[in-house]
């Protein structure tokens, strides 16, 4: 008889969280989807970032070829999340730069990576580092 009741009582609270979960979700559908599309281009966010840091990186290693090729995956990324374009003008001069040239590119990479980040902070309310 213990085994029977532990399984009821084990249903019927699962049941219960289950309706508790389905009535706040359905409360709350909105705020849901609020937080769900602040997400929708979290991987341009992830790769621009990645592709500026590759523009560094490719230089360092000698690959000269995929000094641009990174470039051209900044640009789509800051595009795609309609990054300001100042910035945008400032990736694309990256190209006029001698890949060879690790100093001057790895600077204005750098500060071209400062300013996202700062825009980003202004842009963000209430941001707590």
């Amino acid at each position: 008889m213990g085994y029977v009741s532990d399984f009821v009582i084990g249903v019927l609270s699962n049941a219960t969280f289950a309706l508790i979960v389905f009535v706040v979700a359905y409360v709350n559908r909105r705020w849901i989807k609020r937080q769900l599309t602040k997400w929708t281009l979290s991987g341009d966010v992830w790769w621009f970032c990645c592709d500026l840091h590759s523009v560094k990186l490719q230089s360092n290693l000698g690959r000269y070829d995929k000094v641009g090729v990174a470039i051209d995956a900044a640009l789509r990324h800051a595009r795609t999340l309609g990054v300001d374009k100042d910035i945008v003008a400032e990736i694309q001069a990256l190209k006029e730069i001698d890949p060879a040239d690790h100093p001057s590119l790895r600077g204005r990479v750098d500060a071209i990576i400062d300013r996202c980040g700062k825009l980003a902070i202004l842009n963000q309310p209430g941001f707590e580092s």
